[in-house]
């Protein structure tokens, strides 16, 4: 049953989870992204949408474009994006670059659920970066602890 209160927008994106769980079933996809089982499965049911810290780690952990997972336009593998000049962008500038094309696009079409939807991603991306800097600076002070003992 499809949840009629689930913006149209998160029902796309439901389509593409699908098209990228294939014939695995949730709980292997789910195991692959680093997710609960429950909440693949509930999404590809269509009775909640992912949460833009579920995209962002689904994009992380399977190579998959955002701009792809989000719009459906676009290479589906984030190593496909090239440069004009034909040189394989960094992880980091392509994915700016994707959020930049993806925004503009929402901009002109005064779509405030994508916008909204991005503007989640983005903190849900902030917030692990920042996370992932604490725990690598805990893991510094460790290890200079560990070489003056």
């Amino acid at each position: 049953m499809v949840n009629k209160n689930v913006p149209d927008i998160y029902h796309q994106i439901v389509e593409r989870l699908k098209a990228m769980v294939g014939g695995e079933s949730a709980r292997t996809f789910a195991r692959t992204v680093g997710l609960p089982h429950t909440s693949v499965s509930n999404w590809i049911s269509k009775r909640s949408e992912p949460s833009a810290t579920a995209v962002a780690q689904i994009c992380t952990n399977t190579g998959t474009s955002a701009h792809w997972l989000l719009t459906g336009e676009g290479p589906k593998n984030s190593k496909d994006i090239q440069s004009p000049g034909g040189v394989d962008r960094d992880d980091e500038f392509e994915e700016i670059t994707e959020i930049v094309d993806l925004l503009q696009a929402a901009i002109r079409r005064g779509d405030m659920r994508t916008i909204d939807y991005v503007h989640g991603y983005l903190v849900a991306k902030g917030e692990a970066k920042r996370e992932e800097e604490r725990e690598q600076e805990e893991e510094n002070k460790t290890k200079t602890g560990k070489k003056r003992a």
